[in-house]
C-alpha cells in the first residue's frame, strides 16, 4: 500500500485501485483515511451483529441527522459497543460505557461495524 502524506496532489499510482476512485470522488482526508483503514477489515451492518458480541463502529452511512442523534448519545466512529439484544426488523439494544440504547432497524442498517478494532 502506498503511504500518502500530501493529499493536495494524489499520486498517480494510487488511481489504479477501486478504493482510490471512491476516495477521490468523495475527496477529503477523513474519507481517504477511513477507506484505507477499512480495506482489510470485514465490515457488516450493526443489525447483523450477534448478541453479546463486542463490535467497533467503522462507518455511518446516514445523513447529518443520524450522525447528530448518535453523537448526542455519545456514539461515534471507532467506539466499541456491545450488542445486548436483537429484535425483529433489525432493531438492536446496544451498550456503551454502562449506558443502554435501543436503535431502530433503519439506524442499525446504516451503521457499519467490525469485530476488529
Amino acid at each position: 500500500m502506498i503511504k500518502v502524506t500530501d493529499l493536495s496532489q494524489p499520486p498517480e499510482a494510487y488511481y489504479e485501485s477501486v478504493h482510490s476512485r471512491i476516495a477521490f470522488n468523495l475527496w477529503g482526508k477523513f474519507m481517504f483515511d477511513n477507506i484505507c483503514r477499512n480495506v482489510s477489515k470485514p465490515v457488516f451492518p450493526l443489525a447483523s451483529a450477534t448478541e453479546g458480541e463486542p463490535v467497533f463502529i467503522t462507518t455511518i452511512h446516514g445523513g447529518c441527522k443520524l450522525r447528530e442523534r448518535l453523537l448526542s448519545m455519545g456514539i461515534n466512529i471507532a467506539d466499541e459497543i456491545i450488542v445486548l439484544q436483537r429484535r425483529g426488523h433489525g432493531a438492536v439494544l446496544i451498550a456503551k460505557d454502562n449506558n443502554r440504547y435501543m436503535l431502530g432497524g433503519g439506524m442499525a442498517q446504516k451503521i457499519q461495524v467490525s469485530t476488529e478494532g
